[in-house]
């Protein structure tokens, strides 16, 4: 099933999904504090350190002027209370950028995505413990104003900055850039945000920022903001370089695991050549300390051992189509049957829909038997919780969509609404009380009753409908 995931995952790449999904996440929902650095890279700037937000505007209300900051994903505008603070923060506009930086703006998530499977948690860059800043990326960060975080104390705030950028060799191990000249340029930068006087001035717009966001004593509007460090135009591609290569690296389970050959070996997914093998990050909990995953006839210790280039795509398939989309089952159909063509038809619902974080697998199922007019499908169903952290694979043989002259999802609906209707005080339709508690650990809808009948048997109708179990749910159990 590995090479299945891996074949699938590089077609998505190669067509452009994975972008398309970068693209979605483009927005500004926080406010993100640019430092700006000289040209030269001789030091920061910190004397025009500014704010973008996605727009600003003022409107008149009973005489009074109103100064509001609009941000992605904010039902409502922020109000700016504290009119002294908002006059001593510069703001910018993301439409008054440079195109090229507005790029670097928008795809800030995109930099600092960390690895779904990642053990360490929110890693922290710069320390051996999680002392430094939150990130996955030297030149970009996230603080909260929350008690003991980044932003909730200039004491906790100096602690943080120099435990990142003091250490001169911590901030080249974490560069990983082949050009040794410009990675010396940018660590002798970096350490000069430690001194005081830079500390300072950062602070300051920190605290200003912090006084326009406090709408009352106890309630932040914004409780955090994005950092970013401004390089020159020449370097805006280090962004993406920076956090591509930490992905390189994090895509192997534990980089003290890997397996280094002193012979080139052939990868048993893709059959390329490389010194280095290991387990993906994702999808598993294998160690080298646990016996039972140890293969004692073989020269390696591990079962699953694959090249770096197809544990990178397996990870990139975790965070953008499970984690990203919140697709919470997924279909993978097989290259090597012949369901090959239902593989083409998920890739171009997903080319074609404008909105590829809503796609499911209702929709996924439903455009293969529309295209390929197959009456009984054959896939692995990758069943995720992205709370929980779960991940089941099945697979899936004789699927039929049609059942009784209706679609299976008809039939879930009828089932749903038979459930709700039963114990429903409210007059309510179908709102999808069943379906999204497949798997919920503790189920609460209005009616005590209900959760009862949905714990009965949300497992039969759940094999019924996506399991291809058609002895699951009879008419008995109705």
């Amino acid at each position: 099933m590995l090479k299945e995931l891996v074949d699938f995952s590089r077609e998505l790449e190669k067509n452009g999904i994975y972008d398309r999904i970068e693209e979605s996440q483009q927005k500004i929902d926080k406010p993100i504090m640019v430092i700006p650095v000289k040209d030269d890279l001789s030091d920061i700037d910190t004397e025009n350190i500014y704010f973008v937000v996605k727009d600003t505007k003022k409107e008149l209300v009973n005489g009074v002027i109103k100064y509001l900051i609009i941000f992605d994903d904010q039902k409502q505008p922020v109000e700016v209370k504290n009119i002294d603070a908002f006059n001593k923060i510069m703001f910018k506009e993301l439409k008054t950028e440079r195109m090229e930086w507005q790029k670097v703006i928008l795809d800030f998530d995109n930099y600092t995505w960390k690895l779904s499977d990642d053990p360490k948690g929110n890693k922290s860059i710069g320390t051996k413990g999680n002392n430094g800043t939150n990130s996955y990326h030297i030149l970009a960060f996230t603080g909260s104003f929350e008690t003991r975080k980044i932003f909730s104390g200039k004491n906790e705030f100096i602690k943080k900055i120099e435990n990142t950028y003091r250490d001169k060799k911590v901030i080249q191990l974490e560069l990983m850039i082949n050009d040794y000249s410009k990675v010396e340029k940018i660590s002798c930068l970096l350490e000069k945000i430690c001194r005081e006087n830079s500390i300072n001035l950062i602070w300051k717009n920190i605290e200003n920022f912090k006084e326009i966001m406090l709408n009352n004593k106890d309630k932040y509007s914004i409780d955090n903001i994005k950092v970013l460090i401004k390089l020159p135009e020449s370097y805006y591609s280090f962004y993406r370089v920076l956090h591509d290569r930490y992905i390189d690296i994090k895509s192997f389970k534990d980089e003290k695991e890997v397996l280094h050959y002193q012979k080139p070996v052939c990868c048993n997914i893709c059959g390329n050549i490389s010194n280095e093998m290991s387990i993906p990050s994702s999808f598993n909990n294998f160690s080298t300390k646990k016996k039972f995953v140890q293969h004692r006839s073989r020269m390696s210790l591990q079962n699953d051992e694959v090249c770096r280039n197809c544990a990178k795509l397996v990870c990139l398939f975790h965070y953008f189509v499970l984690e990203k989309t919140r697709l919470r089952y997924f279909p993978l159909f097989i290259k090597e049957s012949d369901q090959g063509k239902s593989i083409g038809e998920t890739i171009s619902l997903m080319k074609q829909s404008k909105n590829i974080d809503k796609l499911g697998f209702k929709e996924i199922i439903k455009q293969v038997y529309q295209k390929t007019f197959r009456d009984v499908l054959d896939f692995y169903l990758i069943i995720y919780n992205a709370q929980a952290r779960v991940i089941s694979f099945d697979y899936i043989t004789g699927f039929k969509f049609k059942q009784k002259g209706m679609d299976l999802f008809q039939i879930e609906d009828i089932l749903g609404n038979h459930f709700f209707d039963m114990y429903s005080n409210t007059g309510k339709s179908y709102n999808g009380k069943l379906r999204n508690n497949y798997f919920t650990e503790n189920v609460r809808t209005e009616n005590i009753k209900l959760d009862h009948l949905i714990y009965e048997y949300r497992t039969n109708i759940f094999d019924y409908v996506f399991r291809a179990n058609y002895k699951a749910f009879t008419k008995k159990n109705f």
